[in-house]
């Protein structure tokens, strides 16, 4: 029968263990383990694509804003869950009439919905552009 100093180590063994895992899962994530997307030249400024997220598997849609730079979001309304479409350089949920500006963040500027759009991390990388992986604990906590 162990002792409860033993037991102590033990339990000690494993959360330094635990830990280490951690620190390492989340020092190797880098843009570089990204997917790719689009080449950067497909997507016209103030224009957008949709595509499906290899790391949650929901649809997003990927938007080159006017001042160059690429943003993306899930095209789910948060709302109630309708499929937003982008247009006129909004994103636009057809139901009932919820707009966010990818501009902002995703942000609501005209509402029901009141919460931003969820943003999906992306990056450009030799004239393409890919989904940054998201964080260990993203991946292991919102699944």
């Amino acid at each position: 029968m162990p002792t409860r100093k033993d037991f102590l180590r033990l339990g000690a063994a494993v959360g330094l263990s635990v830990a280490g895992f951690s620190v390492s899962g989340a020092c190797s994530d880098t843009a570089s383990d990204g997917r790719a997307i689009a080449r950067v030249s497909e997507v016209p400024l103030g224009s957008a694509i949709e595509f499906r997220d290899d790391y949650s598997g929901e649809r997003a849609v990927l938007v080159h804003l006017e001042g160059g730079q690429f943003v993306a979001y899930s095209v789910v309304c948060t709302h109630q869950g309708c499929p937003v479409l982008y247009r006129d350089g909004e994103l636009v949920c057809p139901c009932h009439g919820s707009v966010f500006d990818p501009a902002r963040g995703g942000a609501a500027v005209r509402g029901p919905a009141q919460k931003p759009l969820q943003e999906v991390e992306v990056d450009t990388e030799d004239g393409k552009v890919v989904r940054v992986r998201p964080p260990w604990w993203r991946r292991v906590f919102d699944s």
